[in-house]
C-alpha cells in the first residue's frame, strides 16, 4: 500500500483530461527517442529552411508603428515619416566659441566691414569657421547640403546678386564671399540682409556663444546607420585636423556634440554590439557551467545549448518568412528564448535522468518525462501564449508583432524540447543508467518539511509579505518612452553630448524637447497661415509651455519675401512692415502658392523642406521646443497643455481650425504619452488574461481545486511581490516590463505544475521535491545568473528590464518553494512510520521510503 503522502491517486477520474494530454506528449517524446535519426534529420532540414528565413529578416522598422494604430496623431505621424523623411536622416554637430583663438583668426580679415565681437558667435570669424567645417565635411563625404548661419549669409549673397527688374539672382553667388575687399563688401551687404529677418535664431544658442549646423547626407549612398557613423568620424577627424590646418580654427574642440536620429541609432548599434561581444561569452560560459553543474553530463549540456540555438534560428526564420521586422522591441525574444529554453531543457533532462536512475530504459524514460515534465511545459506554454496573443489586438503594431513573435518563440521552444531533445539525447545516450545520486537534492525536501512544520507561520508570513509589498505598488511609476540618449549613463558619448546641448547650448538643466504641431490640408490658404502665426504666438505666451525656437512655413515665406530682392529690397520691406505690419506677406491663396513655388526654386528650399512638402503643400509643420523632464508625468503635462493651447486658438476660429485642416501633435512627447497611456494597459491585460488562463486550463485538465489554487497562487504572489519590489528599488513600468511578466507567468506555472504533476503521479512526495526541486533550482539559477550578467549592458532601459527579469525569476522560485509545500505537505517521518505500521500486516515490515 502507498504511504499517506502519496497525494491524489493517479487513477482518480478527475485527472483523466490531463493524463490524456500527457499521453499525447509522451507519445511524441517516445517516438522522437525511438526514431532519433529520422527526427534529427527532419528538424535539421527544417532548420536549414529557417536559416533561409533569417536572410529575409528586415532589421529596419518605422518606429511610428509603436504608436496606437488608427489614432489621428499616429496617422499624421505616418504621413510625416513619408513626406518628411529628412527628419530621420539629418545630423547636427554643435560648436561653442573659443575666444582665445579669436585674435589669430581676426587677423586674417584685414578688410572686414562688420562690427567685431569676440564674445558673439555671430562674429564673422565664427561664421567663416562653421563654413570651413562644412567644406571639410563636404570634401570627405556624401554630404548633400547644410543649414546654419553661414548658409544664411550665402543665401543673402545669392539674393544680392539679383537686380530687381533687371536680372535674376545668379546661382554661382550662393557661396561664402571672399576675404578680399570685394568679398568683404559682399559679406557686409549680405549680413545686413541677415539682420532683416533673424532666422539665424534657430541655429544659434540664446547666449550667442554656441551654434550648430544641420547636415543632410545623400541617402542613396549611405544607410541610416552609416550616416551616424560618418558624422562621428568626420567630427573626430576635424578635431584633429583643425588645430594644424584650419584657416579659422575658432571653436572649442574638447567636445563637439552631435545630435540626430542616425547618430543615436549608430551609437546604440555600436554599443550594443560591444556589450553583446563582452557579455555574451560570459553568459555562455555561465550557462555551460550551471548546466554541467546540474547534470555533470557533457551530452546534456550540449543538448541544452543546441536547443537554445535552434529555437533562436526557428523563431527568427519564421519572422523572416512572415515579414515581421527585427525591431528594437523584438530583441526581447532573444532573452525569452534564452530563459525558457534553459528552463524547459533542464526540466526535461532532469526528469529523464531521474527515471534513468531508477533503471528505466532510454525510450521508457523519455515516455515518462514527456507525460510529466512535458505536460507542465505545455500548460506553461499554453497559458503564456494565450496572454501573448492578447497583445495582437493591442493598439501598437510593434507591440502586436512583439506579442505574436514571443508566442512563436514560446511554441517553438516547447516543440523542440519534447521532440528534438529526446532524439538528440537518445542518439548519444549511454546504455548504462544515470547514477541516481546526481538527480536529486536533499535541500528541497528539507525546505518543504520546514514549511510544513509550521504552516500557520508560513501562511502568515506570506500574507504579511504580500500585504507590505502590495502597499508599495500604488507608488510604482511609469517610465517615459522619451529621449533615447537618456538611456545611457553619463560617460557615454551619446549621453554626454545630450547633456552638453541642454546645459551649454540651451542653458536648460531640465532638458528640452522638440515637438511639432501638424496641420493636414491645403496649406496655401491665407487663413491657415494666419492660424499658424496665431498658434505660434499662443504657444510662446502660454505660461505653462513657454515654447521657444518656434518656426513654421510662415516665417520662411516672410523671410523669403524680405530678401528675395536683395539687401536693397529688404530695406524697403522693413520700412513697409514697420508702418503696415503684414502688408508685404502674400495675401491671396494664389499669391501664397506662387511665393512658395518661388521659394522652393531658390536655395531657401533647404529650409522650407523642413516645414512643408513641395509641390503639394498638404502638410504644414509648426516646430517648437518645451522645457520638460524625461518623465511620463511631464510628457502628460506638456501633451495636455499643447492641446489646451490648440483648443484656445481654435476658439478664435469658431471652435475648429480654418480651411478644414486637421491638427495633430508629433514628436517625443506624443511618443511618450500616446504609447504609455494607450499601450501599457495592454501589458497588464496580458498578465491578467494569462493568470486567468492558468486557472481555467489547469482546472479543466486536472479537475483539482487544490492543484489549480496552488499554481494560481504562485503566479499571483510572484506578480504582487515583483511589482512591490520594483516600486521600492525605483524601476518603473515600461514596454520592456513585458519580458519579466512573461517569465513570471511561464516559469511560475511551469515550476509549480511540474512539482504538482509529479506529486500527483508519485507515491513519494519527498522524492519529487528532491529531483523536481533540483530542476527548478538549476533552471532558476541559470536564468537568474544569465540575466544578472546582462545587467552590465549599457542601455539603462534594457538594464532595468534585465534587473526586473532577474527579480521575476527569483520571486517566482521563492513563491514556488513556499506555496506548493503548503498545498502538498510532506508528512513527518514519525507520522509516516506510524501510518506504515498501522497499515502493515506484520510489525516487522520496514518503514516506507521517502
Amino acid at each position: 500500500m502507498k504511504p499517506a503522502d502519496a497525494g491524489v491517486n493517479p487513477a482518480d477520474a478527475g485527472m483523466k483530461p490531463a493524463k490524456k494530454l500527457g499521453k499525447i506528449i509522451s507519445r511524441m517524446s517516445l517516438y522522437s527517442a525511438s526514431h532519433p535519426h529520422a527526427i534529427i534529420a527532419l528538424i535539421s532540414a527544417c532548420t536549414l529552411v529557417m536559416v533561409g528565413g533569417m536572410a529575409l529578416v528586415n532589421t529596419s522598422s518605422n518606429m511610428v508603428n509603436i504608436l496606437p494604430r488608427d489614432n489621428p496623431n499616429t496617422l499624421a505621424a505616418h504621413n510625416i515619416s513619408r513626406e518628411f523623411a529628412l527628419f530621420y536622416e539629418f545630423t547636427e554637430p554643435f560648436f561653442t566659441i573659443d575666444e582665445s583663438k579669436w585674435d589669430a583668426a581676426n587677423e586674417k580679415l584685414p578688410y572686414r566691414m562688420t562690427q567685431a565681437n569676440r564674445s558673439d558667435v555671430l562674429d564673422e570669424v565664427y561664421v567663416r569657421g562653421i563654413e570651413e567645417f562644412c567644406q571639410f565635411v563636404e570634401e570627405r563625404s556624401d554630404a548633400r547640403y547644410f543649414i546654419n548661419i553661414a548658409t544664411i549669409v550665402k543665401t543673402l549673397n545669392w539674393t544680392n546678386s539679383g537686380i530687381p527688374g533687371v536680372r535674376e539672382p545668379q546661382p554661382e553667388a550662393f557661396s561664402m564671399p571672399g576675404t578680399d575687399p570685394e568679398g568683404e563688401m559682399q559679406y557686409y551687404y549680405a549680413w545686413q540682409g541677415v539682420m532683416v529677418d533673424p532666422a539665424y535664431d534657430d541655429t544659434v544658442s540664446p547666449d550667442h556663444r554656441s551654434l550648430y549646423t544641420v547636415i543632410f547626407f545623400d541617402r542613396e549612398n549611405l544607410t541610416h546607420i552609416e550616416i551616424g557613423e560618418t558624422i562621428y568620424r568626420l567630427v573626430d577627424e576635424y578635431r584633429a585636423w583643425a588645430p594644424k590646418h584650419a584657416e579659422f580654427d575658432v571653436f572649442d574642440l574638447d567636445q563637439v556634440p552631435v545630435f540626430g536620429t542616425p547618430v543615436t541609432d549608430a551609437y546604440a548599434a555600436k554599443v550594443l554590439g560591444r556589450d553583446i561581444s563582452l557579455l555574451g561569452p560570459m553568459v555562455f560560459v555561465f550557462i555551460v557551467f550551471a548546466i554541467f553543474l546540474a547534470f555533470r553530463n557533457a551530452r546534456a549540456m550540449l543538448a541544452s545549448l543546441t536547443l537554445l540555438i535552434m529555437s533562436g534560428i526557428w523563431t527568427i526564420g519564421l519572422m523572416g518568412y512572415a515579414g515581421i521586422p527585427f525591431s528594437a522591441l523584438n530583441l526581447a525574444i532573444l532573452p525569452l528564448i534564452l530563459g525558457n529554453g534553459i528552463d524547459y531543457s533542464i526540466h526535461m533532462i532532469g526528469e529523464y535522468f531521474e527515471h534513468r536512475g531508477k533503471g528505466l530504459g532510454i525510450e521508457k524514460a523519455f515516455e515518462t518525462s514527456g507525460s510529466r515534465a512535458g505536460l507542465a511545459m505545455l500548460i506553461a506554454t499554453l497559458t503564456t501564449v494565450i496572454g501573448l496573443l492578447m497583445m495582437v489586438f493591442s493598439p501598437s503594431v510593434l507591440m502586436a508583432q512583439l506579442g505574436f513573435v514571443s508566442a512563436i518563440a514560446m511554441t517553438v521552444t516547447f516543440l523542440l524540447t519534447i521532440t528534438y531533445l529526446p532524439a538528440l539525447l537518445a542518439l548519444t545516450a549511454s546504455k548504462k543508467p544515470t547514477r541516481k545520486s546526481k538527480t536529486s537534492l536533499r535541500v528541497f525536501p528539507a525546505i518543504a518539511r520546514w514549511v510544513n512544520r509550521k504552516p500557520a507561520l508560513g501562511i502568515i508570513s506570506l500574507a504579511l509579505a504580500t500585504f507590505v509589498l502590495a502597499a508599495f505598488t500604488p507608488a510604482l511609476k511609469v517610465e517615459a518612452f522619451g529621449d533615447p540618449e537618456l538611456n545611457y549613463p553619463p560617460g557615454h558619448r551619446l549621453r554626454d553630448d545630450h547633456d552638453w546641448i541642454d546645459e551649454v547650448f540651451w542653458k536648460n538643466d531640465a532638458g528640452s524637447v522638440t515637438n511639432m504641431i501638424v496641420l493636414e490640408g491645403d496649406a496655401t490658404q491665407p487663413a491657415v497661415h494666419d492660424y499658424l502665426d496665431r498658434l505660434e504666438e499662443n504657444l510662446r505666451n502660454d505660461a505653462d509651455l513657454a515654447a521657444t525656437q518656434t518656426a513654421s512655413i510662415t516665417r520662411l515665406v516672410a523671410g523669403y519675401v524680405a530678401v528675395k530682392d536683395g539687401t536693397a529690397g529688404g530695406a524697403l520691406n522693413m520700412g513697409q512692415e514697420a508702418f503696415f505690419p503684414g502688408s508685404t506677406y502674400p495675401q491671396t491663396q494664389e499669391e501664397i502658392k506662387q511665393t512658395m513655388d518661388d521659394l522652393f526654386s531658390s536655395p531657401m528650399a533647404n529650409y522650407a523642406s523642413f516645414f512643408i512638402p513641395y509641390p503639394d503643400y498638404d502638410i504644414a509643420l509648426l516646430t517648437f521646443q518645451t522645457a520638460q523632464e524625461g518623465s511620463y508625468e511631464d510628457a502628460e503635462r506638456v501633451w495636455n497643455s499643447i492641446w489646451r493651447v490648440v483648443d484656445e486658438t481654435n476658439g478664435d476660429y469658431g471652435g475648429s481650425p480654418p480651411g478644414d485642416v486637421k491638427v495633430s501633435v508629433f514628436g517625443p512627447t506624443a511618443f511618450s504619452y500616446l504609447f504609455i497611456s494607450e499601450e501599457m494597459p495592454w501589458v497588464n491585460y496580458m498578465g491578467i488574461v494569462s493568470l486567468v488562463a492558468v486557472g481555467i486550463i489547469l482546472f479543466l485538465l486536472t479537475k483539482s481545486p487544490r492543484a489549480t489554487s496552488a499554481v494560481v497562487l504562485v503566479v499571483a504572489l510572484s506578480s504582487i511581490w515583483w511589482y512591490g519590489i520594483l516600486s521600492i528599488i525605483g524601476i518603473g513600468l515600461s514596454v520592456t516590463m513585458m519580458l519579466p511578466l512573461i517569465f513570471i507567468i511561464a516559469l511560475g506555472s511551469d515550476y509549480a505544475v511540474h512539482l504538482i504533476w509529479n506529486i500527483e503521479h508519485s507515491g513519494n512526495r519527498a522524492e519529487c521535491y528532491g529531483y523536481v526541486g533540483k530542476a527548478v533550482f538549476y533552471s532558476a539559477l541559470t536564468d537568474f545568473g544569465a540575466f544578472m550578467i546582462f545587467i552590465g549592458i549599457s542601455d539603462l532601459m534594457v538594464r532595468k528590464a534585465m534587473i526586473a527579469t532577474a527579480l521575476a525569476i527569483f520571486v517566482t522560485f521563492i513563491a514556488t518553494m513556499v506555496v506548493v509545500p503548503l498545498f502538498y505537505p510532506i508528512e513527518s517521518r514519525k507520522a509516516k512510520a506510524s501510518s506504515a505500521q498501522g497499515n502493515a500486516p506484520a510489525a516487522s515490515l520496514p518503514p516506507a521510503k521517502e
